[in-house]
């Protein structure tokens, strides 16, 4: 969030946000896997909602199948680069 907390896009594209590697659920001591992250996590659930929603992405078309993957992944990400920083991380 900026000063103002207005939500900008683009404070959140910083390798600082892609880089964290919480885990997303609690691991017991002497674990060798080390789970999934908690920022996997958060854009996972980002990107079930907006495939639930097909509305999400409004009128945009895309050539390909993976033009339309590369666009979910890319706002899934989005919101969970925003949900890790506004928990302060």
């Amino acid at each position: 969030m900026n000063a103002n907390d207005e939500f900008n896009p683009g404070e959140f594209m910083g390798a600082e946000y892609w880089d964290d590697e919480r885990p997303a659920f609690p691991l017991p001591s002497g674990t060798k896997h080390p789970g999934m992250q908690l920022y996997d996590y958060f854009a996972a659930k980002a990107m079930q909602a907006m495939i639930a929603n097909p509305s999400w992405f409004g009128s945009r078309r895309w050539d390909t199948q993976e033009e339309m993957a590369q666009d979910y992944a890319e706002e899934a990400y989005l919101f969970a680069s925003a949900m890790v920083a506004y928990r302060g991380w």
